[in-house]
């Protein structure tokens, strides 16, 4: 079953027309009383159907297989798992303990992100890097929801595929690896925590580059290793430049160690990914 058809199975039926179609949306997004939302093209659309109670529960009730209290942990963590490397984004009224989420209650938004191949939207960024012959670290950013996912999904199937590289691929949430099957030098480290999946796979894998999304605080002791180590790691960060990275405590020490010598923004232009290239 392909991951569309997957999609509409879980579904109510006043939501199937939306994702018919030979280019699905990039995400359907849902709020109680309001019309649902469409993005499509990094441009979001209402539509004339409106996101009722009936609407919403029948929603939830199909993204958790009719398990609502089997998904309180990842709910807790503001999202669904979804088959195929899907993911639902949720928030609703917390209930809250010293600070901590006990439950989730009255979901009121939700979000589906539909991941989609896009094959050679790297090409602009895999040049960059064969200039470096594969061994200089890079560092992708960008607002959210402008592709930093696509293209290192991309990039991750070529380099192990055409370049015949073997690629560890940090795929905490299951959607990098989202349609990636026959990628012979690719090792999927899925659903592991990050700084864990980093260090088992330069103990135990002998990866010629680390590929992960989102890097935050928590991962820099381990991405550290990496640099010092010689295995160059392909990582993306959510912002808007490098002079904003640069003044951000989170990714400071990371830049500081010079473990990333390829910085490259993405912006997007209607269905066009275009790349900047900035210099440290």
């Amino acid at each position: 079953m392909n991951m569309v058809s997957c999609i509409k199975e879980m579904l109510p039926s006043p939501l199937y027309s939306f994702i018919d179609g030979e280019i699905p949306p990039e995400e359907l997004r849902m709020r109680r009383g309001c019309r649902v939302l469409l993005k499509k093209d990094g441009i979001s659309v209402a539509t004339a159907l409106i996101c009722t109670d009936e609407l919403m529960d029948q929603t939830l009730l199909g993204l958790t297989n009719r398990s609502f209290y089997s998904h309180e942990d990842t709910i807790r963590e503001g999202y669904i798992p979804l088959p195929g490397g899907l993911r639902a984004g949720v928030c609703g009224r917390a209930v809250c303990e010293k600070g901590r989420i006990l439950q989730v209650k009255d979901i009121s938004s939700l979000i589906l992100r539909i991941p989609r191949r896009i094959p050679h939207i790297e090409t602009p960024l895999l040049e960059k890097m064969r200039e470096t012959r594969f061994q200089c670290g890079t560092l992708l950013y960008s607002p959210p929801g402008v592709g930093k996912t696509t293209v290192l999904r991309e990039l991750a199937c070529t380099l192990s595929g055409k370049f015949q590289k073997n690629i560890a691929l940090i795929d905490c949430r299951g959607e990098l690896s989202a349609g990636l099957k026959e990628c012979a030098g690719l090792s999927v480290f899925l659903h592991y925590p990050k700084s864990t999946a980093i260090s088992i796979a330069l103990r135990t894998m002998a990866p010629d580059m680390i590929i992960l999304d989102e890097v935050g605080a928590e991962e820099t002791e381990e991405l550290l290793l990496c640099g010092n180590g010689g295995v160059p790691v392909v990582a993306s960060v959510h912002g808007n430049s490098l002079a904003e990275l640069k003044k951000r405590k989170s990714t400071e020490a990371l830049l500081r160690s010079g473990m990333f010598g390829i910085f490259a923004g993405l912006t997007r232009s209607g269905q066009k990914t275009n790349f900047v290239f900035e210099e440290f």
